[in-house]
């Protein structure tokens, strides 16, 4: 059997810091693994499994990809202002509509066979 590995509170993963150990948690396989509350560097406070940190999965709460992201992309490639930010921004209304004329006129898309490919269109209001 293996040791358990030896993790001290304030040691850091990326930009996560040790907290404490929390309850671990159970896969669906069975498999144990465990969990550790970690703060970000940003100030944002999770649960993370120790797999995930040691193996650099998780670096951060996700405020470092947002860092990335916004330096390549910069603030040029923003045209109308409605571009979702987050995962919860996808239910937008902008998002919605934008998916929708994909559907419709879009012979790449995924579901383009069920709509624009059937000709149907999107109305002008």
């Amino acid at each position: 059997m293996a040791k358990p590995i030896l993790i001290i509170s304030g040691q850091k993963f990326g930009r996560w810091s040790i907290l404490k150990e929390a309850p671990s948690h159970r896969q669906p396989c069975g498999k144990l693994c465990r969990v550790f509350i970690c703060i970000c560097e940003c100030g944002n406070i999770s649960n993370v499994l120790l797999y995930s940190l040691r193996n650099n999965r998780s670096v951060s709460c996700g405020c470092y990809m947002k860092e990335v992201n916004g330096e390549r992309i910069g603030e040029n490639s923003k045209t109308h202002g409605n571009t979702p930010n987050g995962y919860n921004e996808y239910k937008s209304l902008f998002f919605v509509w934008n998916t929708i004329k994909q559907r419709c006129y879009n012979p790449k898309s995924l579901k383009y066979h069920n709509y624009g490919g059937k000709g149907i269109i999107v109305c002008n209001e």
